[in-house]
């Protein structure tokens, strides 16, 4: 792909079609394209009906893994067109492609738990289940604000305030490298199947600062009334490719402050927020073994399928 808007248009067309209760938008896409392009080996490869593109595929080094020498596959064909051969021609050109400068130990990939043709697809190729990660939905009056009202008197009772970054920006000048800190902090005690790459700041403030979906207003902090510290995060972002709809992007809680309600009240804070913004719902997703999982169903979040994680151990 030459990341030209026509191409990136018809990707959107691709994949809302395959998955038109998880829309994207060009700009997303986009965003994810330059992310993949900007650290590592990157290819896709398409394919094409006359003006209509009925074939994806991406492959990439898995750079946010320590786990040297993974990588990331991706291949979605239009429903119409499945059973063709054109899955596999896609795949077999992106391995090809990174077999001349790349050794791949393993492939990552997965797919929805409701979609058994891809799953069947990737265990075929040697794929085992790695993980489980739990999808959700908080629709308008699936929060009863009433119930938990008691837990926004929380962090004040264990000496944290919360505030909106917004309001931090204005206070730190330094707040980019605390949240870089914050969010590495919080990153490294999320339950999963490999360790996570620390990005260095340059690569995380050109992510963070490059999502279309990104507003400082739709990130809420948690803070030491004592030192000021910054404690724990939660945000919302605008890359659902519904103007109705967000995602949530990332909540956690510095490990000597959990279980103290914070993360619930950071939790409410940002569901307040989206409801008072018109908004319609928020999707989710967490571990299967993530505490935080079973804090978004008790807040009123509803089950949606999941998606299965697979991996591949590569031969030589």
């Amino acid at each position: 792909m030459d990341g030209s808007a026509a191409e990136l248009e018809a990707l959107v067309r691709l994949e809302n079609r395959n998955f038109p209760d998880e829309p994207t938008t060009v700009e997303v896409l986009r965003y994810r394209a330059r992310k993949r392009q900007s650290f590592y080996f990157a290819r896709e490869e398409t394919v094409w009906s006359g003006n209509c593109m009925i074939g994806y595929g991406s492959l990439h080094r898995a750079w946010w893994l320590e786990q040297p020498g993974r990588y990331r596959i991706y291949v979605s064909v239009d429903r119409a067109w499945r059973r063709r051969g054109i899955g596999t021609r896609i795949w077999q050109c992106l391995l090809s492609l990174a077999a001349t400068t790349e050794r791949i130990r393993w492939l990552e990939s997965g797919a929805r738990e409701d979609r058994p043709d891809a799953l069947d697809f990737l265990m075929r190729r040697g794929f085992e289940p790695e993980d489980r990660v739990e999808k959700s939905e908080l629709t308008r009056g699936g929060l009863n604000p009433g119930n938990w009202q008691h837990q926004h008197t929380a962090p004040s009772k264990v000496g944290a305030a919360i505030c909106s970054l917004q309001e931090a920006m204005e206070r730190y000048p330094d707040w980019q490298q605390r949240l870089w800190r914050l969010e590495h902090r919080l990153y490294r005690d999320v339950p999963s199947a490999v360790s996570f790459r620390p990005l260095e700041f340059r690569h995380w403030l050109a992510q963070r600062m490059d999502s279309p979906g990104f507003s400082p207003d739709a990130c809420w902090l948690a803070l030491s009334q004592a030192t000021g510290d910054w404690i724990g995060f939660t945000n919302l972002l605008k890359e659902t490719g519904s103007l109705r709809g967000l995602d949530t992007g990332f909540t956690g809680v510095e490990r000597d402050w959990r279980r103290k309600g914070l993360a619930t009240a950071l939790k409410l804070h940002a569901i307040e927020w989206a409801l008072n913004e018109g908004f319609e719902y928020i999707r989710t997703d967490n571990g299967s073994n993530n505490p935080m999982y079973h804090l978004n169903l008790e807040l009123g979040f509803q089950p949606r399928p999941a998606w299965i994680g697979m991996v591949c151990e590569c031969p030589g």
